[in-house]
């Protein structure tokens, strides 16, 4: 289950009101692990785990697990949690049952729909044709009469896709139909403004616009600092979309988040941009040691800055090339 739905009696009950805080805290993790793996409030054969599997799985210590408590019991090597809401459990697990039958009766349904179109051999020829014993003047469907727009496809006939025949087309038109559902999920959840990176349309068009997404999403997590993260990510989009490379762009990524995890805190690491700077500014293009600026002599201008230590002979030309982002003026 994705939620822990306890009922106020539960919380109300003798047993919580006589528990310390740190036998609510351990219940309440034993009742989310619970939740997690549906199993009833009951965790068998645990008795056995170490110290550090409690901790890693249920995020509870051995020792606290160990003591009596009216919160929770133990029967052999089972744990039973008490209070733990296995109805809610039971609710939840025939919900998705429903679900799943309901999805898995449709697509039988799609299926089966698809082998009777395939049957048919695909779209029918036209009714009444004239030579026979029957004679007299064709009957031409009006779906077949041409509109004068060349580039218009005709419609389906009878349920029968325009695009191929028999099961093949079929299944073409159900797979669009699934592209054009992610298409729309994925629009649903683009930041306000954000347009897409791809100015065709149909489903190659939707493919690209659904992969540069992802490869954005994977280069902004790479880097360390997430702050405006939306506007991060369609920074970079707007990269992948103009032509840069992902793999150069993911890999100079990753080396800067190294070399700031690398770095001492304090004021050498103050200069690290956040994500929205990092990715404007095309940061991943540069050393990374240029993310970590020495500490600096104070003044500015021409006698207290980077230049003028530098034309002093108070700096190297590398300390220089790190005060400048390491694209700066070469001397």
């Amino acid at each position: 289950m994705e939620f822990l739905n306890l009922h106020s009696s539960a919380l109300d009950s003798p047993e919580m009101a006589g528990a310390d805080p740190a036998e609510l805290g351990t219940w309440l993790m034993l009742a989310r692990y619970c939740a997690g793996q549906e199993n009833g409030g009951v965790i068998v054969g645990c008795r056995e785990w170490r110290d550090r599997k409690w901790q890693t799985v249920a995020r509870v210590a051995q020792a606290m697990v160990m003591q009596e408590t009216e919160l929770w019991v133990w029967h052999g090597d089972d744990l039973h949690v008490k209070h733990y809401p296995a109805e809610q459990e039971a609710v939840v697990k025939a919900k998705r049952e429903r679900n799943r039958s309901a999805g898995q009766a449709k697509t039988e349904t799609k299926a089966e729909a698809a082998r009777a179109n395939g049957q048919r051999g695909g779209r029918p020829r036209t009714r009444g044709m004239g030579g026979g014993e029957g004679g007299g003047e064709p009957v031409i469907d009006q779906r077949d009469i041409p509109t004068g727009n060349p580039t218009e496809i005709p419609a389906p006939l009878d349920g029968i896709p325009a695009e191929g025949n028999g099961r093949e087309g079929n299944e073409r038109v159900m797979e669009q139909e699934g592209e054009q559902e992610v298409l729309r999920s994925c629009e649903k959840e683009r930041p306000h403004g954000m347009a897409s990176s791809s100015s065709g349309s149909g489903p190659a068009a939707s493919s690209r616009d659904l992969e540069i997404s992802r490869q954005a999403e994977t280069i902004v997590r790479s880097y360390p600092r997430q702050e405006r993260f939306a506007e991060a990510l369609m920074a970079v989009r707007r990269q992948l979309a103009s032509g840069e490379s992902f793999p150069l762009m993911l890999a100079g990524t990753k080396a800067a988040a190294e070399a700031l995890a690398k770095a001492p805190s304090g004021a050498a690491n103050k200069y690290a941009p956040s994500a929205l700077k990092f990715f404007e500014g095309k940061r991943w293009m540069d050393d990374p040691a240029t993310l970590i600026r020495p500490a600096v002599a104070s003044g500015s201008g021409a006698n207290g800055g980077g230049a003028g230590r530098y034309d002093r002979g108070e700096m190297s030309a590398e300390e220089l090339a790190l005060q400048l982002g390491g694209r700066g003026r070469e001397y």
